[in-house]
């Protein structure tokens, strides 16, 4: 995990706190001792030459792949190192290849429930895509966990031009919304808090899970802009881009236009979640239609 190359402190702005549950160590010992035996070193490239006392990676081979002390992850297979950081029960995740059920459950065990935007990717369905494409009279976003649109259909692309962008980065909300004026012209008077929203929750993305290329490059940018810069500095964490509707919007080409919408999670889709905007009367409805005959949709767009 890094920030400009660099691990992040725990101030740079933890997740919202997870449910309480009651943590039961010495099941969540057992359990990744059982992980660990059940792996055969060759399928993750360590060479299995030589006599291995036990199946399965050794506990230090185990702590190498999740970065952390052998020590450290003895203790965490004998229930005696207290309650793991949601960051090292990830690490540990990904070393052992955990599924998702297994991954959840881990987080379970350790007394924190994981939500499905934090759950690993297993297929991207096409029965989402087709949804994203054929929602009628509304616009539809999938967008990742780093704000940046994935997907979208007609009237999406009719509000915020998605495909005039020439690549995911320009696309991504972060970056447009700071350097395209359609954005502060969409949002009116509810821009900055926008802002703040948009970047808490790329925040929260970034500082938790190993970032991507594209999250690198979207932060490397922000930090060069003075409005990104103030907001990642004021350890500013969300989990929503937008407070609860109905809102007022501006679009350039239609004007005013009264809407609401729903964040719908995908589940099973590495963070994906639908953004479905609506219109509340008639005439924004018309308008819809207008901004349908100017837009261009898209499929998925690889990362």
């Amino acid at each position: 995990m890094r920030v400009n190359g660099k691990a992040p402190s725990k101030a740079s702005g933890p997740p919202a706190a997870p449910r309480a549950l009651p943590a039961n160590l010495a099941a969540l010992g057992e359990f990744v001792r059982g992980r660990r035996r059940q792996i055969v070193p060759d399928t993750l490239g360590i060479e299995s030459s030589g006599r291995r006392r036990t199946p399965g990676l050794r506990r230090e081979e185990v702590a190498a792949l999740a970065g952390i002390s052998t020590p450290w992850y003895t203790r965490i297979e004998l229930g005696t190192a207290g309650v793991p950081s949601r960051a090292t029960l990830a690490a540990v995740a990904h070393a052992l290849r955990l599924s998702q059920a297994e991954l959840r459950y881990l987080f379970e065990l350790a007394g924190a429930s994981l939500t499905i935007l934090d759950a690993p990717l297993e297929r991207r369905s096409a029965a989402l895509e087709y949804a994203v494409l054929n929602l009628a009279n509304a616009a539809a976003v999938a967008l990742d966990r780093y704000a940046t649109p994935r997907c979208w259909n007609a009237i999406a692309d009719g509000i915020f031009k998605w495909s005039t962008y020439g690549d995911e980065f320009q696309r991504n909300v972060i970056v447009a919304g700071l350097t395209q004026p359609r954005f502060e012209t969409f949002m009116g008077q509810d821009y900055e808090d926008a802002v703040r929203a948009v970047i808490g929750t790329f925040r929260r993305a970034y500082t938790t899970s190993e970032p991507t290329q594209l999250a690198d490059r979207i932060f490397e940018f922000g930090m060069g802009h003075p409005k990104f810069r103030a907001v990642w500095n004021g350890a500013t964490v969300a989990e929503y881009y937008t407070p609860p509707g109905p809102f007022v919007r501006n679009v350039p080409e239609v004007g005013e236009v009264r809407v609401d919408f729903v964040d719908l999670i995908a589940a099973r889709h590495d963070g994906l979640h639908v953004r479905v905007i609506s219109p509340l009367d008639a005439d924004s409805l018309e308008k819809f239609r207008h901004l349908e005959s100017l837009g261009t949709p898209s499929g998925f767009q690889d990362s």
